[in-house]
């Protein structure tokens, strides 16, 4: 049952991404990739997978929305009932794209970064249980995974919105998607160094 509850809060996340971000636009495309995903995320989730595909999972759906709501947020902080591009967004959707350091700050500052923590770690501790035999274990994953998630997702912003753009997403949607992608390979990544270097069977 909690798995089962867990793939519609999975689902719904997904689905209210794509019509967040290709709704304005594309309004009846939008409606039918987020039934498309919602359905395919909720599905996959009760396939039990594996972990690493557990954290992508949750990373890229309750971490993804997350990260939109905050995005949002503060947009309206820079322009009130306005909805345009907050200062931390503002190097990773420019083009030609470059990695700012000031970007970078504010963008750990920002809500978009808060609210994306603030969901994402908890959820991925909670729902991805097959993320170690042992609580240390389960930590060392989810505290490098949380480390490369957020370099990959202001790395992805920087260097992938000019190629997201010509999508036509306008420039939060531009940033949230690059960013997204960021999240997702960030969390591979960190999957990855944790199973191959940092806990690899040492030899006898």
């Amino acid at each position: 049952m909690r798995r089962r509850t867990a793939a519609v809060c999975l689902g719904v996340a997904a689905a209210m991404q794509i019509v967040a971000v290709i709704g304005p636009s594309h309004p009846m495309i939008g409606v039918a990739l987020a039934i498309i995903a919602g359905l395919c995320v909720g599905w996959v989730w009760t396939r039990k997978v594996s972990t690493h595909w557990e954290m992508l999972l949750v990373t890229g759906t309750l971490g993804g929305a997350a990260m939109l709501l905050g995005s949002f947020i503060d947009a309206q902080q820079v322009d009130t009932g306005a909805v345009v591009l907050p200062p931390c967004h503002a190097s990773e959707a420019s083009v030609p794209s470059s990695f700012a350091f000031s970007g970078l700050v504010a963008g750990l500052g920002s809500w978009m970064t808060l609210l994306m923590l603030a969901v994402c770690v908890p959820a991925c501790l909670m729902l991805c249980e097959s993320c170690g035999p042992t609580a240390g274990r389960a930590l060392r994953t989810h505290g490098v995974c949380t480390l490369t998630m957020l370099i990959g997702m202001f790395t992805g912003g920087s260097l992938l919105s000019p190629w997201v753009q010509p999508l036509g997403l306008g420039a939060l949607g531009t940033a949230h998607v690059a960013m997204t992608i960021g999240m997702l390979f960030g969390t591979a990544f960190g999957s990855i160094v944790v199973d191959f270097i940092i806990d690899r069977p040492k030899p006898r």
